[in-house]
C-alpha cells in the first residue's frame, strides 16, 4: 500500500470514528496527527493543544479560524495583511 493509500485509509476511518465518538473529535484528531503528512482541521481544533501537537512532529496544517476568537482572529488579519500589502 503506498503511502497516499495509507493516509486516505486513515483519514477515512478517522471520519467513521468521527461519526461514532462525536464530542471527542478534538482528542481523536490529536490522537491521530501522528500519522498524518499535511493536517486539515476545522475550526473546532484551533486549539493550543492541538495545534502544539502538530508543530512537535513538525508537519504542515491548516486549521480554520473563526471569528468567534476574536483576538486570534484580528492577529491572524493583521499578520495577512502585513504580508500581503
Amino acid at each position: 500500500m503506498s503511502s497516499a493509500h495509507l493516509i486516505f485509509a486513515t483519514a477515512l476511518r478517522f471520519i467513521r470514528v468521527v461519526q461514532i465518538l462525536k464530542g471527542k473529535r478534538a482528542e481523536i484528531a490529536r490522537n491521530i496527527i501522528d500519522a498524518m503528512a499535511l493536517i486539515t482541521l476545522d475550526a473546532l481544533h484551533c486549539q493550543v493543544s492541538t495545534t502544539n501537537k502538530i508543530r512537535q512532529i513538525n508537519d504542515d496544517f491548516v486549521i480554520q479560524l473563526k471569528s468567534t476568537q476574536p483576538r486570534l482572529f484580528e492577529a491572524v488579519k493583521t499578520k495577512f495583511s502585513e504580508a500581503y500589502e
